[in-house]
């Protein structure tokens, strides 16, 4: 016997994001979770519409970008920024782990108008900020027509840039 799952509103009306778990994605209502549902359902029945359970786990993409790998040059660091571009912070997530640096000052940041921008300024070896960097994951939809703009800078210099869609 085939499951399905009735909702109230119309399509349009909910929010739809994929779950952290590969198989299940959350539909969210106004800001609250209303249901958690998994692959055993097949049959979304909307007010206005009909879903399979393929079409909802691929209307959302998650990407990320990742920043581990990058080498920096000078031994000393004494400042990371890190700017994103097209941040939208009801959707997109940011990850870093700041216990690996000795901060000297407090790190600032700034979430305004589609920017994320991230200042530290520190005393560390370059290892120990390449490890930080390696920490820092950047998640946001994928094909969602918006572009983002992602740059690294050590020492005020650019040590990383990608843009994506």
């Amino acid at each position: 016997m085939q499951k399905s799952a009735s909702f109230e509103r119309n399509f349009s009306e909910y929010q739809i994001s994929r779950a952290k778990l590969a198989e299940e994605f959350v539909i969210l209502n106004d800001g609250k979770i209303c249901d958690l549902i998994g692959r055993e359902v097949v049959k979304f029945l909307f007010k206005d519409c009909e879903k399979s359970f393929d079409e909802m786990i691929n209307l959302k993409k998650e990407e990320h970008i990742s920043l581990s790998g990058l080498k920096i040059e000078d031994e000393l660091v004494s400042s990371i920024k890190i700017s994103i571009n097209g941040y939208d912070e009801s959707s997109d997530s940011l990850d870093f782990d700041l216990n690996l640096l000795s901060l000297s000052v407090p790190y600032r940041y700034a979430i305004s108008n589609g920017c994320f921008e991230m200042s530290i300024f520190l005393k560390e070896r370059n290892e120990v900020v390449e490890k930080f960097l390696s920490t820092f994951s950047y998640k946001f939809e994928a094909n969602s027509g918006k572009e983002c703009h992602v740059i690294v800078f050590v020492n005020e210099s650019k040590i990383y840039e990608q843009t994506c869609m």
